[in-house]
């Protein structure tokens, strides 16, 4: 009662405001546009002034805007004519506001501090449109989103040429990846050297570092979230390209169904085929005796329908495998061997939504969806002689099936008071060991299946008073229960800004975020390495509590901006593997292989300075952070550098267009090296052979304090070059040239500890020294990548 008399009050004192709401779409393609800017457009003669009235579209091109008629409102979106609608005292329906590209020079086009003061009020968060991508060179020639978000301040490299994220100082299991709301577990090909998200298939990136809205939670770290395009309405069209690690392909229009529209996308690998090629080659000539083969591919889709003006459907698919194969044959004076190992990973995701303009004050989006994460690695090995027959099989599995509702509603009760309310539930499955051993004697069969329900209640209050003080004061409850144990958590999240004059906004914000599951990851593999548990009593749910603090500012109009920002973050309730251990199979209770009760933090300052229009752009980004980690039964319960510890990270990215062929652009990388346990000396342990019982002497390794050692300093640079042409068809083509680590600078991608010599006196060895070595991956690397448009 006391929130409606509220809600009446308030409107009350607009009564004569109408609620002008619809969408902004691309006149071409149909797309929704999102970050859109609409304004009331108010005249000084004849020439328009934007006023401070306005809002920008959502990830849905969806806006809302209580007005008093007849005014003119101004709609702008970078690289688009600006439009102005008029809104007479009749207004009735939801806009549907139609934006055309700028077919001249694109230089001409500039944001003004005016039409960007909506956008520049967003903190903590990361706005990546996909012709920025294009522009980022990378390893292969293809763009990739998660390469892109690297160069922003607070997001680290978690080793070399990877896509995972590092944000803050957490981990990668910290992360939540949203594609088109849902939830998607595997995000990395090639063990985290290309992301899973083709670039054909976004229409919009936002990642949040912190400060997360209450519709958001069940992560510690950050939020990817992701809204794929909706295809072409006007005609069919689509895209082939072909680069040194990848085909792909895009194809999209109008569905058979009236008002409908696709988009399908697809990529595979073709280096797979040339290892398998050039495998069967060498076994043909007797130059090797095994096989080894690995690839990837993945495939997106989206059907839309929209019956009307108020009402769309969308129906989701994505599916996608990694898989590096191994196989051996020898035969040899009566003795014959096999063997045969093999590792799939990926996901599968499908989704149903439903969107809603329910009256012009409330928007509605309802969602269904189910993803799946799952990893098997199997492998055989079969030994004949003439004395006996070996056989040998093993089979691990992990998975995780998540069954999700959401429900997300809008409430616009006026241009200073806007709800954002609803519900997450979902239901989840977990399989961490899924073990089978069979070795000729009795066989080892290991499964626990592990079933949990996850659901949260948010709301948010988004208020802006006196044109200088806005911001969101929002409360999410979340409950888990799995077999008996049962999580409560209250996560209050406040965020508010502050404008100073017309360039300046100050900006805090605390929230507390919980986690219900674990990643257990292990470091510096391309193979099956992330196995997801869920909480329970032994491994009790994560939060965190997270303050922050940031400025920004635009100079020269808006041709400039920076941004300046300070974040803290407490971390408690973390797991990991157990010291020495680095997977779950083969223990009748993988929760014993867990360490659990962690603590930890991350502190850092952030700083971007950022050139936003003309032929040059670019910025430069820097991150002073530290972090650290304590668990009881680790480094002797001492506080130790988090594995990816990088106290200082510097980028630096520019782009030039000489014309409408030719964009060049370059990036430069620096960053702290990342943290390694280093060994002081060794000594001998007598083991004794199996076969013959017979004693021999192992090297052992002392080791000081966990990760009290530092890699060599990390740097790189790339360039690209993009060149557009039409073919002989008059068709729209591309060229991406990419040279990676220009200089050819070795930098580590992990170390190891390896004798200065091995030779022996007797039965003992000779007292000798141990030498550190590093391994390199990556030297330079040239690439070239072709995609044609039809």
């Amino acid at each position: 009662m006391l929130f409606l008399s509220i809600v009446l009050s308030v409107n009350y004192l607009y009564p004569q405001e109408t609620m002008v709401y619809g969408f902004v779409t691309d006149s071409i393609t149909g797309e929704r546009m999102i970050g859109a800017a609409v304004a009331v457009s108010e005249f000084n003669g004849n020439a328009p002034i934007i006023s401070s009235v306005g809002t920008t579209t959502d990830v849905n091109g969806f806006f809302q805007l209580s007005l008093l008629p007849p005014v003119t409102l101004h709609v702008s979106y970078l690289g688009y004519e600006r439009k102005l609608i008029n809104i007479s005292g009749n207004y009735d329906g939801a806009l549907n506001i139609r934006l055309s590209p700028i077919v001249s020079d694109l230089s001409g086009v500039e944001i003004t501090s005016s039409g960007s003061a909506f956008s520049r009020k967003t903190f903590n968060a990361i706005n990546l449109s996909p012709k920025e991508l294009y522009l980022i060179p990378t390893l292969g020639g293809k763009p990739d989103i998660m390469k892109a978000a690297q160069l922003q301040p607070g997001i680290e490299i978690q080793n070399e040429a990877t896509s995972i994220l590092v944000v803050r100082g957490g981990n990668p299991g910290e992360n939540l990846y949203l594609l088109d709301n849902v939830p998607l577990i595997y995000v990395n090909h090639l063990g985290g050297f290309m992301s899973v998200f083709n670039p054909e298939m976004i229409n919009n990136l936002n990642i949040y570092k912190g400060g997360f809205p209450s519709k958001f939670g069940n992560r510690l770290s950050s939020v990817v979230d992701i809204t794929q395009k909706q295809g072409d309405k006007s005609r069919l069209k689509g895209t082939f390209s072909a680069g040194l690690t990848d085909l792909s392909f895009s194809i999209e229009g109008p569905a058979m169904l009236k008002n409908s529209n696709f988009i399908v996308t697809g990529r595979k690998t073709i280096f797979d085929l040339l290892l398998l090629g050039g495998s069967y080659i060498a076994n043909m000539l007797d130059a090797q005796d095994y096989s080894i083969v690995y690839g990837f591919h993945d495939i997106n889709g989206k059907l839309s329908w929209q019956p009307d003006d108020k009402n769309s459907f969308h129906f989701n698919i994505y599916e996608g495998d990694d898989y590096l194969k191994y196989w051996s044959e020898t035969e040899a004076e009566g003795t014959f061997q096999k063997h045969n190992s093999s590792d799939v990973w990926g996901n599968v995701l499908s989704s149903f939504s439903w969107k809603r303009i329910v009256s012009p004050k409330v928007y509605t989006s309802n969602s269904i969806s189910f993803s799946r994460y799952r990893l098997n690695s199997p492998s055989n090995f079969v030994l004949i002689s003439d004395y006996d027959t070996m056989i040998f099989d093993k089979i691990y599995k992990s998975s995780v099936n998540n069954l999700s509702v959401n429900s997300l509603w809008k409430y616009s009760i006026n241009n200073n008071w806007q709800l954002e309310y609803g519900l997450n539930s979902s239901w989840l499955r977990y399989v961490p060991n899924n073990f089978y051993l069979d070795s000729g004697s009795a066989p080892l069969f290991l499964k626990e299946v592990v079933n949990a329900f996850d659901a949260a209640l948010f709301i948010d209050n988004q208020f802006n008073f006196w044109n200088f003080l806005d911001g969101t004061i929002g409360v999410r409850l979340s409950e888990y229960y799995s077999y008996g144990y049962n999580h409560v958590a209250i996560e209050p999240r406040v965020n508010v800004n502050f404008t100073i004059g017309r360039n300046d906004i100050l900006n805090v914000n605390y929230m507390r975020v919980t986690q219900n599951s674990h990643l257990l990851f292990t470091k510096g593999s391309i193979m099956n390495n992330e196995v997801w548990v869920p909480s329970g009593s032994s491994t009790p749910s994560s939060y965190s509590d997270q303050v922050s603090a940031g400025w920004k500012k635009d100079y020269l109009g808006g041709m400039l901006s920076s941004e300046l920002g300070l974040f803290y973050k407490g971390l408690y309730n973390l797991s990991t593997y157990k010291e020495g251990l680095y997977n779950l199979e083969g223990d009748s209770d993988w929760r014993t292989k867990i360490e659990n009760g962690g603590r930890g933090f991350a502190a850092g300052v952030e700083f971007m300075l950022k050139k936003n229009t003309g032929d040059f752009t670019g910025f430069i980004s820097y991150t002073f952070s530290k972090s650290k980690r304590t668990y009881d039964n680790i480094n002797n319960g001492i506080e130790f550098n988090y594995e990816f510890d990088r106290p200082h990270s510097l980028s630096i990215f520019t782009t030039y267009r000489f014309n409408d062929k030719w964009t060049v652009s370059a990036t430069w990388n620096y960053s702290s090296g990342l943290p390694y346990t280093p060994a002081y000396g060794k000594y001998y342990i007598i083991r004794y052979a199996i076969e013959t019982n017979e004693p021999y002497y192992e090297e052992v390794l002392l080791y000081g304090e966990r990760n009290s050692a530092r890699m060599k300093d990390y740097h790189r640079l790339d360039i690209g070059a993009v060149y557009s042409k039409l073919t002989r068809k008059g068709r729209k083509a591309e060229w991406t040239f990419s040279i990676y680590n220009v200089y050819n600078r070795h930098n580590p991608y992990s170390y190891y500890y390896s004798s200065d010599n091995d030779e022996y006196y007797g039965s003992m060895p000779r007292d000798t020294y141990i030498r550190l070595f590093q391994i390199s991956f990556f030297p330079i690397i040239p690439s070239v990548s072709y995609k044609v448009f039809f």
